[in-house]
């Protein structure tokens, strides 16, 4: 994947977070349903587990996006600079020892 700048890699990191955030809160809506309906039935079942299960993947997700947010001011480098340094050495080419 190709970015022009900064700006854009940024954008595209906010959406796909954000889209995954989406679907998640509403996974999480029909699960907790199932899982009321479960618990009112006095029945622990696959929705409860399953709900913990989302939680879990919803915490995770959200510390990544924290994660992401932090590298910039940790470093003071952000992660489109590091993508781009990664990307330019690739290309850099390699001296050859014989």
């Amino acid at each position: 994947m190709k970015f022009a700048n900064k700006e854009e890699f940024e954008l595209h990191v906010h959406k796909c977070f954000g889209k995954i955030f989406e679907s998640l809160m509403k996974i999480d809506g029909v699960v907790k349903q199932e899982a009321e309906k479960e618990e009112t039935a006095g029945t622990h079942g696959t929705m409860c587990d399953l709900r913990d299960s989302i939680e879990d993947v919803i915490l995770h997700c959200h510390l990544a996006w924290q994660y992401h947010r932090l590298s910039r001011s940790i470093q003071n480098v952000s992660t489109w600079d590091q993508v781009e340094n990664s990307a330019e050495s690739s290309n850099i080419p390699q001296k050859k020892t014989s």
